[in-house]
């Protein structure tokens, strides 16, 4: 679909405001496409990349879970503060540093670590389903806060966020294993997930 087909559908068809919408495409064109490379909605062909979009497998396969999944999402940010607050410090740290090529989450403050903990696992991610990696000197308070609760494997190399790769940061990163009977997604579809809910987030403006 084109910006204008979504745009129609959701305003004609689906009764949504029209400028929540077109501030939620707005978002979507300049911010999840234009800085973060994540393509994986895009149609062959499409309007805002050259080519298709070369990880937009399963996208299809997936579509039911992420759209229940969605659902979870907006009942608790309706319903709970907390979560709210959460989902919003959580959407606003994927689009900062997310690297469309090569996902992962992201966090480089204890706080947006703690809210990226507490979405995914809020949205069914079990603690045995995360691998938490970090990449930085192991004195710093990211890392010692990240250890408290969990296993977090100190690894040295390039960053895990899109930039430089050769400009050394201090980060965090969460990817989601695919186990047997899990409530969650797949990884890149979790990330799918992040792509919607950040778009819907910032269409409220």
């Amino acid at each position: 679909w084109s910006l204008i087909d979504l745009k129609v559908m959701a305003v004609d068809e689906c009764t949504q405001d029209e400028a929540k919408v077109l501030r939620a495409l707005d978002y979507y064109r300049d911010q999840v496409i234009g800085q973060c490379g994540f393509d994986d909605f895009e149609p062959d062909p499409s309007e805002l990349i050259q080519g298709s979009a070369p990880r937009s497998k399963g996208l299809i396969r997936a579509q039911k879970e992420r759209q229940y999944r969605m659902g979870v999402a907006q009942d608790l940010y309706r319903k709970d503060d907390r979560f709210r607050e959460a989902l919003r410090t959580a959407c606003s740290a994927w689009v900062s540093y997310v690297n469309g090529d090569d996902a992962n989450f992201v966090a480089r403050t204890e706080h947006e670590y703690t809210a990226m903990i507490e979405v995914l696992s809020r949205l069914g991610a079990d603690q045995d389903q995360l691998d938490i990696r970090y990449v930085g000197p192991s004195g710093s308070a990211l890392y010692a806060h990240a250890t408290k609760k969990a296993m977090v494997e100190h690894v040295t190399g390039p960053r895990f966020s899109r930039g430089p790769q050769r400009i050394p940061v201090t980060e965090i990163a969460i990817s989601i294993k695919q186990q047997a009977g899990s409530r969650i997604g797949e990884g890149r579809d979790v990330h799918r997930l992040f792509a919607m809910l950040t778009c819907c987030i910032n269409g409220e403006a």
